[in-house]
């Protein structure tokens, strides 16, 4: 499993998995295991939780999973580094790269771990990358929703558009809470906005400069 391919210099991250997911991926796999079902050692995952917070990532490979029924290869590195591996790579808090040894001792881990039976494919056998890199997404992705709906709310403004367009019962009818939610943020995005107060002065004046629905 721990076959991964990585960059051919010891600076080349352009094949290493970005450091917010496999930082993910470590505490989903800590979140899992701490139910208490793949029999494995509670010191494992507190020394995985001492890697965390002490900003010590393991080097995981950017391709060779599928995210299926496990992430076999990038989770073997994970393991590779808690036993002591000599190919095991991680990256410290300031962007160093450091060895097995260095990580723990930085980490405060006293010794590499031997694994006992199951507590292998406790480690690997899991979607803890694939869930990591979604959480990230869904992170970013909420981010970005939150910004189209500032952007959509300003440009509205500027272009002294009809306010009716965040009214409530249009959106009620289509029974889609996001869609509720985003008319929401902007109808309170714009409240007490100057533009859209002239706005509205001016559509009361001239009903008709304008069509019923907005562009």
């Amino acid at each position: 499993m721990n076959a991964g391919i990585f960059g051919p210099g010891a600076g080349d991250t352009s094949h290493t998995l970005p450091k917010p997911t496999t930082r993910a991926a470590m505490l989903v796999r800590v979140n899992t295991l701490l139910q208490g079902y793949s029999g494995i050692r509670f010191e494992i995952l507190e020394a995985i939780t001492k890697l965390l917070n002490h900003e010590i990532t393991p080097c995981l490979p950017l391709r060779g999973t599928i995210t299926a029924s496990g992430d076999l290869v990038p989770l073997s590195y994970i393991a590779g580094l808690l036993t002591g591996r000599p190919n095991s790579k991680a990256v410290g808090p300031s962007g160093e790269t450091l060895t097995a040894s260095e990580a723990f001792k930085l980490a405060g881990v006293s010794s590499f771990f031997e694994l006992q039976p199951k507590e292998g494919l406790a480690l690997v056998n899991g979607t803890a990358v694939g869930s990591g890199l979604a959480s990230t997404v869904l992170f970013d992705a909420n981010i970005l929703a939150v910004l189209s709906e500032v952007m959509s709310a300003m440009f509205a403004e500027v272009m002294q558009g009809k306010p009716e367009f965040t009214d409530h019962l249009t959106h009620k009818l289509k029974h889609h809470p996001g869609q509720i939610e985003a008319a929401a943020i902007m109808e309170h995005i714009l409240d007490g906005s100057s533009y859209v107060k002239e706005a509205q002065l001016l559509h009361e004046m001239d009903p008709l400069q304008k069509p019923k629905q907005d562009r």
